[in-house]
């Protein structure tokens, strides 16, 4: 069996949920380690390991190469992923700092060789949980702001379509607190 039909196979077999939630920032997220757990089965399945190489590329950027390798016959497939990391993270060690970029261009890298999507019609995207422990709509947490600095913690955590969709409810909100 090629690697590419198996990769096929795991895409469409594989979705993540935000399972885990920031309180500081008030959204969900998915973590490496988390859907590592999820996709066990389905590469047990497929007969598929995952291989995980990071290299530091300048002094400030990491790139992670994450390696899909069928263990019938070797085969692989490879995708990478960089990210600026910040060696100056308040609270932080350095080592906590070098694990926390891992971590997260892990999950970047698997995201981009596993096709998982964050689009606005994506209802982990679109939904987090709030203060009161229920599910919250991006409007509703838009429409609970106190001040603008909360407005713009939300909005930069939104993505460029979900941005596009939510200007008009986000102007509205921000011209009744100013």
């Amino acid at each position: 069996m090629k690697i590419y039909e198996k990769l096929l196979r795991l895409q469409q077999g594989y979705s993540s949920k935000k399972e885990s939630y920031n309180p500081f920032g008030k959204f969900n997220y998915r973590s490496a380690e988390q859907m590592l757990t999820e996709l066990k089965p389905l590469l047990s399945k497929e007969k598929l390991i995952i291989s995980f190489k990071e290299e530091h590329i300048s002094e400030d950027y990491l790139r992670c190469t994450v390696s899909l390798i069928d263990v019938s016959d070797g085969e692989r497939f490879e995708t990478s992923s960089d990210v600026l990391t910040d060696r100056a993270m308040k609270g932080m060690s350095l080592p906590q700092c070098s694990g926390a970029a891992i971590s997260y261009i892990r999950k970047y890298a698997l995201c981009g060789l596993l096709a998982v999507t964050d689009s606005s019609s994506d209802p982990d995207a679109i939904s987090t949980f709030g203060n009161d422990g229920r599910n919250n709509t991006i409007e509703e947490q838009i429409d609970n702001c106190h001040d603008n600095e909360e407005l713009k913690q939300i909005w930069n955590n939104l993505t460029t379509d979900q941005q596009k969709k939510l200007k008009p409810h986000f102007t509205k909100r921000k011209n009744e607190i100013s």
